[in-house]
């Protein structure tokens, strides 16, 4: 296949959003390089996809004194992950290294090496380890625990579902991950599939703390003034103000992930990302049992709980969530929100139309899975988009659908 036509493939799978190529056409005319070169450097797609369709990948070898790449195992925008053995040990280790372009803005090098120190706080079997960071001829790296196994992303795409009792036990997993990550004050922000390592045991694994921050203090790993996390999973008080989220907005995303592994399938659906969240600030998820008539309704009651649009009617913390998981897993009924708290609820829709606005003058950060362009340079269009979103949100509607899902 020509290159165009390769192009033109990956826009019709929607491997390639229209803006993404837009963009990556432009700097490839600017740098002199094949647009497709561009998109595999940037992250957006992988080499086997681009090989499938006739493309010869130009891989560029990586070398790190004191590490033998042994393969290739992630090809992302934030970073390339390698399987790699360790000589000095002689072990096997999971290689993350920080694209060249990247690591020449002090930005993302000094994200990368927050994300390491955060996870190296953290020391649990749910999460993923990291053992060193450093830097080896102007080449950024951190060693992590190399997990045999694959993400939870691929395995609901290659199952298409997972089973109930397979879902709760993955949901606990993580939840034990959270309650680790709550104890020591790190709030995740980016919890989905594609950062859920599933280990040949069937052990859970969280990993990417690139959007985590600490809870109640300064150091985080993007701006006050930036959306940040992916919009599919996002809580409403993330989409509103990702800096002051607290460890509820993770229980959210879990939730969503419930969703999605009992499911095969998103909640939400849109044209782009501002669509999706706003979606998140104003409609409730669909419920599990009318696209999975099969799933308990024991576990139907746990997702719409966790995935509440209002905050203080979530579990409070994932020791609370861990609880009910057990519960629901024995058999009986997750335990309701209290009537002390249901008095104190705000209901969603309030206080959500006047964030639309301010949506619009911030910068969004999504992660390479959902997004992988600098979002930032097309704040023009972000503020069109948005607007038009304002407009429909605040226009009375007089034809709407009766129920409440999409």
């Amino acid at each position: 296949m020509r290159e165009d036509e390769i192009v033109a493939e990956l826009l019709r799978r929607g491997m390639v959003e229209q803006m993404e190529y837009a963009q990556c056409a432009k700097e490839a005319l600017a740098a002199g390089k094949s647009v497709i070169d561009l998109l595999y450097e940037k992250g957006i797609v992988d080499a086997k996809t681009l090989e499938s369709l006739g493309w010869k990948v130009r891989r560029t070898k990586t070398v790190i004194s004191g590490f033998e790449i042994v393969e290739e195992i992630k090809h992302g925008a934030m970073g390339n992950v390698y399987k790699a053995i360790q000589t000095s040990l002689g072990r096997l280790v999971a290689l993350k290294v920080l694209p060249a372009w990247l690591a020449r803005d002090a930005t993302y090098v000094k994200r990368f090496l927050m994300e390491a120190r955060a996870a190296a706080a953290l020391n649990h079997p749910n999460i993923v380890s990291v053992i060193d960071v450093g830097v080896n001829g102007g080449v950024y790296y951190m060693v992590m625990e190399y997990v045999e196994g694959e993400n939870l992303k691929d395995e609901i795409a290659r199952r298409g579902r997972l089973g109930e009792r397979e879902a709760l036990k993955y949901t606990l997993d993580i939840a034990r991950a959270l309650e680790a990550a709550h104890r020591a004050g790190i709030v995740h922000r980016d919890i989905k599939p594609a950062n859920i390592l599933i280990a040949e045991d069937g052990t859970a694994k969280l990993c990417d703390l690139g959007l985590a921050k600490k809870q109640g203090g300064d150091a985080q790993l993007a701006g006050a003034e930036e959306v940040v996390g992916s919009p599919q999973y996002m809580a409403p008080e993330q989409v509103e103000n990702s800096a002051s989220v607290d460890i509820r907005s993770d229980i959210y995303s879990l939730g969503v992930t419930l969703f999605q592994m009992l499911t095969g399938r998103l909640p939400y659906e849109g044209r782009n990302i501002y669509e999706i969240m706003e979606k998140q600030l104003s409609e409730p998820l669909p419920d599990v049992r009318r696209i999975v008539p099969g799933v308990s309704e024991n576990v139907a009651r746990l997702v719409r709980r966790m995935t509440d649009k209002r905050p203080e009617r979530r579990y409070q913390t994932p020791t609370e969530l861990i609880k009910d998981i057990k519960w629901v897993m024995s058999g009986r009924a997750p335990r309701t929100v209290s009537a002390a708290r249901q008095r104190s609820s705000t209901p969603p829709a309030k206080a959500r139309s006047s964030n639309a606005a301010r949506m619009a003058e911030r910068r969004i950060v999504v992660p390479p899975s959902t997004s992988s362009f600098p979002v930032g340079k097309i704040a023009f269009v972000v503020v069109v988009i948005v607007a038009i979103l304002i407009l429909i949100s605040v226009v009375p509607r007089s034809v709407s659908s009766t129920s409440p899902y999409p």
